[in-house]
């Protein structure tokens, strides 16, 4: 179900592609994190490396009370896991509501993988 708001005039609809575009663009905001992450790691950083942007990676439900989003994300190594993850949590719950004006009930956080190095090497999790 697609999240919509109605007015006197009509109802809006944004597609869970837009919303996730946007979750990846309040990313860019978090510091340590890397990029989201594809259903393979290593492509992931190969896609972040080259600049390209595949939205894979970012889910979106919809409730009657609000949106919920999980996000599948790799970090750099040395930073403070939690630290990022609360960042990434508050700071995408408010350019989702800034942007569209949905509700976001909640914001589920996967550290998926730790990228290395600047070459490329990834640890993956489990």
């Amino acid at each position: 179900m697609k999240p919509t708001l109605e007015n006197s005039i009509g109802t809006i609809s944004i597609s869970n592609g837009v919303i996730a575009g946007i979750c990846e663009v309040a990313l860019k905001d978090c510091y340590g994190v890397v990029g989201v992450a594809t259903s393979n790691i290593k492509d992931s950083i190969k896609t972040y490396m080259s600049g390209g942007g595949k939205k894979k990676g970012v889910n979106i439900s919809t409730e009657a009370d609000g949106m919920i989003i999980e996000m599948y994300i790799v970090v750099k190594y040395g930073v403070n896991l939690h630290t990022v993850a609360q960042s990434v949590m508050s700071t995408v719950k408010y350019k989702v509501e800034e942007f569209t004006d949905y509700k976001v009930k909640k914001v589920s956080v996967n550290i998926v993988g730790i990228l290395l190095d600047e070459g490329g090497s990834v640890v993956e999790t489990d």
